[in-house]
């Protein structure tokens, strides 16, 4: 990311309203390098990720950050050691 500021907020807002399953967000910004961030959720299931990601609100979200970033890459992690 280019900026040290998150482009758009409103896309956690919005995910979490249009889709219970994700739970509440949560972006993370490097300590080092202030222009990097990582932001994710505890979703329910796969199927909401999945539908998340294929919405056209979620398509804008996107194309409005990728406007300010050097990367955006949306990956889908499991839990393999909870608390």
């Amino acid at each position: 990311m280019r900026k040290t500021s998150w482009p758009d907020g409103e896309l956690a807002e919005w995910a979490s309203g249009e889709f219970p399953g994700a739970g509440r967000p949560t972006l993370l910004r490097d300590m080092d390098q202030s222009h990097r961030f990582v932001s994710f959720g505890a979703w329910q299931d796969l199927e909401q990720i999945e539908a998340f990601r294929r919405h056209a609100e979620f398509a804008r979200h996107v194309a409005r950050i990728q406007e300010v970033l050097d990367e955006f890459t949306p990956v889908t992690y499991e839990a393999v050691i909870e608390p």
